[in-house]
């Protein structure tokens, strides 16, 4: 049998493919025309780089942490305060009445009611897709601002309140007496 001919095709290298030449500071054009400044660093340019150096804020890939334990770790505590949120109560309140023992063991009922709809939820994909999209948002927001969200709400909050931003009060000094 005679092998299939294979072309190769060769592909014009772009000033970007080899970095190793480049200086740091150096501005580089890519064939799109969209400019660029050389930057070095140990770490790939979606964990380092970013307005806040904390990251590429349209950066969507998930971590491997992420994906496998934060992400189901934000899905469990949307559906206990939100999606089955009357079943954990109704398990609470049986639980409550009957005592914490006693109750566990009366209340199997209640709790399996509360387990299905956990569960249901849980492997719901629409909810882990809508989970996934908030935790990138947020993400997205912490690498453009450098802030938390608690932060952000804190200097909202100092805003509304002084009329002015929290970084302002910090930079003005008491007269000294």
């Amino acid at each position: 049998m005679s092998e299939p001919k294979t072309e190769r095709v060769e592909l014009k290298k772009l000033r970007t493919d080899d970095l190793h030449k480049l200086k740091r500071g150096e501005i580089v054009v890519d064939e799109n025309g969209k400019k660029y400044i050389v930057r070095k660093t140990l770490l790939p340019m979606h964990m380092g780089g970013g307005p806040a150096n904390l990251g590429d804020p349209n950066d969507r890939t998930l971590r491997k942490i992420e994906a496998d334990i934060l992400i189901p770790d934000l899905m469990d505590t949307r559906i206990q305060k939100y999606d089955c949120h009357s079943q954990l109560a109704d398990y609470v309140k049986c639980s409550n009445e009957n005592g914490d023992i006693i109750g566990w063991f009366t209340c199997r009922g209640v709790l399996k009611v509360y387990k299905a709809c956990k569960l249901e939820k849980f492997m719901d994909p629409k909810v882990r897709q809508e989970v996934t999209e908030d935790y990138l948002r947020q993400r997205s927001e912490y690498r453009q601002t450098g802030k938390t969200p608690n932060e952000r709400n804190f200097e909202a909050y100092m805003k509304w309140k002084y009329g002015k931003p929290l970084n302002e009060n910090a930079n003005e000094q008491e007269p000294k007496t």
